[in-house]
């Protein structure tokens, strides 16, 4: 279960929401939701279900979410001197996830852009 705070905290950095929205959302101050997010303190089980209503993931998938396994392409690994190679499975929540996130980074960039050719025009 050490591992349900890292997952919490992964997750909501890929929504893009901050600790204290999610502290105001669960109605407890920003240091105690950073100390579950750290592992310090336990979820409890009517937490963690809001935890996984405001982030929208059941809390099935928060549990058993793997960072590790994000990718669906193949790992190659030679340092056992042969090559093994590993597929890993990106879950459709995960990639409709990421493409959003993408998506939201790709419109700031487009605005920040148009902000320094702003600023360079009015130089």
């Amino acid at each position: 279960m050490k591992k349900i705070g890292r997952n919490i905290k992964y997750l909501r950095e890929l929504r893009n929401l901050t600790q204290k929205y999610m502290a105001d959302q669960l109605d407890m101050t920003q240091g105690n939701y950073a100390r579950i997010e750290n592992n310090t303190i336990g979820v409890s089980g009517e937490r963690f279900r809001k935890i996984s209503d405001i982030l929208g993931y059941s809390m099935d998938f928060i549990s058993n979410f793997d960072a590790e396994r994000i990718s669906d392409q193949p790992a190659i690994r030679m340092d056992t001197g042969r090559t093994e190679i590993h597929y890993l499975q990106i879950s459709p929540e995960l990639k409709m996830l990421y493409e959003s996130k993408i998506q939201y980074l790709e419109t700031h960039v487009v605005e920040l852009k148009r902000q320094i050719k702003k600023l360079k025009d009015q130089a």
